[in-house]
């Protein structure tokens, strides 16, 4: 019984998808709806000129055999990050997404395009395709524009094409076309030679240069980018920028075709055991003359295979021109044989190469890892001299956020903590990305915060790896640094209490607290000796900006930090603060103002409220809690009756646990700093009342100047 009724869900499971699917085929337009989905495509699909397929997010497109989507109109496949939507089949090929309106665009956002010939195909119409996969294809995405003067704009951003039995993305003839922050990996699976995006010229009056930036191309059976002019006029001229290309077997192939390429990392492309793989960077055909500019070529076989009169710029310092002054680095590429090859030059045309970094700064040991003219008489000579001694380094990355604020700028900085120096290098307009560029080298942190007009007084701050054990960041000249990626969320610079040490002053043992933000040398040193029920300051100790010393502020002996011992509310005593405004030290009405019991490590521990108040106006201006053996847990610092700044203890290291503030050489408090919720001061709740939510406003203290 138990098996004819599982027999049974098994059954209903299976078909009840396909009771509750919507055939199509024929002619479509309107809205694909996610509560008629799936859509089974039991016929090739036309959507005609002058109209729309709407597709909502979450919708299921199953392609039942070999059919194609023809677009004369325009498709909207606008899927979400939680929602995509996905057009796939089971266990054969279907044809493709073929478009070809002119002028109208199409968008594919947060697809899933799959087991297709060809996932979308562009003949000579606009599209944008973001946010998106194509798996499983045998060719991702197919670009085409033969006898278009002025291709349309197709945008590919933000996608992951994989396992591709060709290309991932195969462009025709299209200068109009940018394929930005994709990733590109595992083309060519039937090993045949093509490149994972590859690019072609067919005609004579034709080109293709289109904008390839920022793209991570990886794992590819042949070739990264390939780009090949069939007509060998040279026509095609790619702007190839900040990408990485690894682990293929040959980066960039250019036969015909030139372009300019900087700010790329070609690394690691070789296949172990084929000693024909493994360059960098290989061209071919005497139409061929690529630029090459910052980028580093590291851990191929060879950097650089040049053949059959082909030339290259890899640096030219002769010309006028500015824009091809090399500083490329071309090193650590060593084919299986042991050799260190960076460039093999079997072309007859001499290569200019200056002003690089190699191997070596010995003109001796860089001759020996290039293959030209002094090797083979047939072969020209490749031109190094003079090399390149860098001035500048750069870190690149992202900066995120995750908070409530309307950021409009944020701030970029690098910090030198030996000689205390603080960069700031760059400004960019709120989260994305940046480009730091330094002539200041060693071991730097990196740090950045926001700015809001909308509120100006909070600067959300964040450092690079952790805000409270930020990494330090080694930097030498010439160095790139990529994907060094900041997260940035509402909280404020941290702050740090610790004891550094103790020493007498007449019949008091004086301790030593220094007060610093993040990771900059103490701005503060408060001079802290126990008297009686009180630990009383003897003096403050704050940091002269101009001259780096410490400047000395006498504290009045009748005031007080903290009462320790007997406390109970109503306690006040008179407290000394150091204001930076009058850079003098001023007095404040302390009083102990609230109390509780609270549970700390299953124990029950008593929790004061320490108001300071402003004897003059009587508001309150600073708020801490503290429990015995923690000292102050919470800082909270006022303006016009609303808690502005928060300082909450985030972590410690204290040696001794006794008394209200543990005084102890070593005893370190970590405080973050949360942007606080805007609420008034002074406003309390009721939860007696379970039907209702008492609100009781208490008056801020009256003014008690005399």
């Amino acid at each position: 019984m138990y098996q004819t009724i599982l027999l049974v869900i098994i059954i209903l499971i299976t078909i009840i998808p396909a009771i509750y699917a919507t055939d199509v085929s024929g002619t479509q337009s309107g809205t694909w709806t996610l509560d008629n989905s799936p859509y089974n495509v039991i016929g090739s699909i036309t959507v005609p000129a002058g109209t729309s397929l709407e597709i909502e997010p979450g919708v299921q497109i199953q392609i039942l055999g070999n059919y194609r989507f023809t677009v004369q109109g325009t498709i909207n496949a606008v899927g979400t990050e939680a929602d995509s939507i996905r057009f796939f089949a089971e266990s054969l090929r279907w044809d493709m997404i073929r478009l070809e309106n002119e002028t109208s665009a199409s968008t594919f956002s947060h697809c899933i395009i799959s087991n297709a010939d060809t996932g979308v195909s562009s003949v000579i119409s606009p599209v944008t395709i973001s946010q998106s996969r194509f798996d499983d294809n045998i060719t991702g995405i197919r670009v085409y524009a033969i006898g278009a003067a002025n291709p349309p704009e197709v945008l590919i951003t933000h996608t992951r094409i994989a396992n591709s039995q060709q290309n991932g993305i195969f462009i025709v003839q299209n200068s109009n076309t940018t394929i930005s922050y994709c990733e590109i990996t595992g083309s060519a699976l039937n090993n045949q030679a093509r490149g994972a995006i590859q690019l072609s010229n067919q005609s004579t009056t034709g080109h293709n240069n289109p904008t390839i930036v920022h793209n991570h191309i990886h794992h590819n059976v042949w070739q990264g980018l390939t780009a090949w002019d069939i007509t060998g006029s040279g026509n095609i001229s790619p702007t190839v920028e900040h990408n990485l290309i690894e682990y293929n077997l040959t980066g960039v192939y250019l036969l015909h075709a030139s372009g300019i390429f900087q700010n790329n990392i070609i690394r690691n492309n070789f296949v172990e055991g084929n000693p024909d793989s493994g360059a960098g960077v290989m061209i071919s055909g005497a139409s061929a003359m690529p630029t090459f500019v910052e980028n580093i070529f590291t851990g191929n076989f060879t950097g650089f295979y040049i053949v059959n009169n082909a030339s290259a710029n890899l640096g030219d310092l002769i010309n006028d021109y500015p824009g091809d002054d090399g500083m490329n680095q071309i090193y650590n590429n060593v084919g299986p044989n042991g050799n260190v090859n960076s460039v093999y030059n079997l072309s007859s045309a001499d290569i200019m190469a200056q002003n690089n970094i190699w191997d070596s700064e010995d003109y001796d040991e860089i001759a020996e890892t290039i293959f030209d003219g002094n090797d083979n008489i047939q072969s020209g000579i490749v031109h190094f001299d003079p090399i390149y001694a860098p001035t500048t380094a750069t870190i690149s990355g992202s900066v995120a956020y995750y908070g409530d604020l309307d950021l409009d700028t944020i701030t970029l900085i690098l910090y030198d903590p030996v000689q205390e120096l603080e960069i700031e290098l760059h400004t960019i307009q709120g989260p994305g990305d940046y480009l730091l560029t330094t002539s200041h080298f060693g071991e730097l942190y990196l740090y950045a915060y926001g700015q809001s007009e909308t509120e100006p007084g909070f600067k959300p701050f964040t450092a690079y790896d952790d805000l409270f054990e930020p990494l330090l960041i080694e930097l030498e000249p010439g160095e790139e640094l990529f994907d060094i990626d900041l997260i940035l969320d509402d909280q404020l610079e941290p702050l740090y209490f610790n004891i550094t040490g103790t020493y007498i002053e007449g019949d008091h043992e004086i301790y030593v607290l220094e007060l610093s933000r993040f990771i900059f040398p103490a701005h503060q040193q408060i001079h802290l000796y126990e008297e009686g029920e009180y630990l009383k300051v003897w003096a403050y100790l704050i940091r002269n900006e101009e001259t780096g010393e410490m400047d000395l502020y006498p504290v009045n002996g009748d005031a007080a930090f903290l009462k320790t011992a007997s406390l109970q509310t109503g306690d006040s005593w008179s407290y000394p603060c150091f204001d930076e405004d009058s850079e003098e030290v001023i007095y404040l009405d302390a009083e102990v103002t609230d109390f509780e019991f609270i549970t700390e490590d299953d124990e029950q521990v008593e929790k004061y409220e320490i108001s300071l108040f402003d004897p003059v106006s009587g508001d309150r201006v600073q708020k801490w809690y503290l429990i015995e053996g923690f000292g102050i847990v919470d800082q909270y610092y006022y303006q016009d009756h609303t808690a502005r700044q928060v300082y909450t203890l985030s972590g410690y290291f204290l040696y001794d646990l006794s008394g209200w503030f543990p005084l102890e050489p070593g005893n370190i408090w970590s405080y973050f700093s949360p942007i606080p919720p805007q609420r008034p001061e002074n406003l309390r709740q009721n939860t007696r009342y379970l039907d209702f939510l008492l609100l009781k406003w208490e008056a801020p203290r009256q003014n008690i100047a005399q």
